[in-house]
């Protein structure tokens, strides 16, 4: 349905591992906003009862993959071994091990995109911001190995009092007899203005931050703006979410109807798609594939002065 009403491709998921009864919104919103990204691309839907190490594993252990994963599952650093029996190990020996197998899964040419988390710095289990541990990192959008991407929406604001918002003319059935939002005008989503907050910050476990990242980071870190205190963070880790993209009232049709869906879990699928448009044109002209383009994308940020757009509101 979203793909004869958004005038798109018809694009049947055929590589299917696990289990694909039903509809879940959290799936189906990761799966159609890929395929609104990058119209046309071969969508696979991988379905599994375990965990990030088991995971992996079973993925790095397959002939036949495909070249970019979009996963908007996550839970904090700290708390792995709340959620999955660890065996005798602690939640940062088994964030360490799941890094290794990412590492692995991306020295085989392959781009793993987390969303970022909606719970802020906070993270999922601390949303009442308590004083004890205020700041949780999550995880696997705090992986060195992967894209992080973080939201934002677009305000019907201006830009300023003397500025008009300019817009785009979209053509489209579901814009024209669903009102898309036109305006350029794109915010960080922040919870006083969406009711929840794309997650960030740094991770816990790294006592050196990436060194593709690293101008980025301390330039950010010695802009003046307000941080938190020292105490309460690590300012030498790897610092998130890397990217954002639009992650507010995303199309989706569950059972048939259209819903307006929120979250780091439409962001995510959406640079996938992205990801995915270049990959294919690397691949089909070079022989080349995106892999682990981390160190790229800050490379381009510093480079290209108009190749990203900061949003700093």
């Amino acid at each position: 349905l979203q793909q004869i009403i958004n005038e798109q491709a018809i694009n049947n998921i055929t590589n299917i591992i696990g289990v694909n009864n039903g509809y879940n919104p959290e799936s189906e919103l990761d799966v159609q906003l890929l395929s609104q990204a990058a119209d046309g691309l071969d969508l696979w839907y991988w379905q599994t009862p375990y965990w990030l190490y088991s995971l992996s594993v079973d993925f790095y252990n397959k002939d036949i993959v495909p070249d970019i994963i979009s996963m908007s599952w996550g839970w904090a650093e700290d708390k792995q071994c709340d959620i999955i029996e660890c065996n005798n190990i602690t939640s940062q020996q088994y964030v360490k091990r799941v890094n290794i197998e990412y590492l692995k899964i991306a020295l085989r040419g392959i781009t793993i995109v987390v969303s970022s988390g909606d719970a802020g710095a906070p993270g999922r289990t601390n949303e009442e911001c308590n004083k004890e541990n205020p700041i949780n990192p999550v995880f696997p959008g705090s992986s060195p190995f992967v894209v992080s991407v973080g939201a934002t929406y677009v305000s019907l604001e201006k830009y300023n009092k003397t500025e008009e918002i300019s817009f785009i003319n979209y053509t489209t059935p579901i814009c024209n007899n669903n009102n898309c939002i036109k305006s350029h005008n794109e915010k960080s989503i922040r919870y006083d203005r969406i009711g929840w907050t794309a997650g960030g910050g740094f991770d816990i476990y790294h006592n050196e931050t990436p060194w593709w990242q690293f101008n980025a980071v301390n330039k950010y870190l010695n802009s003046g703006v307000k941080l938190p205190p020292l105490s309460n963070y690590n300012n030498n880790g790897r610092a998130y979410p890397d990217i954002s993209a639009i992650g507010h009232s995303c199309p989706t049709y569950i059972d048939g109807q259209i819903y307006k869906v929120d979250g780091t879990s439409c962001s995510s699928p959406v640079i996938a798609g992205l990801l995915s448009i270049i990959n294919n044109h690397l691949w089909s002209n070079y022989h080349l594939k995106v892999g682990y383009i981390n160190p790229l994308l800050y490379y381009i940020h510093e480079h290209c002065n108009n190749c990203f757009r900061d949003i700093t509101d």
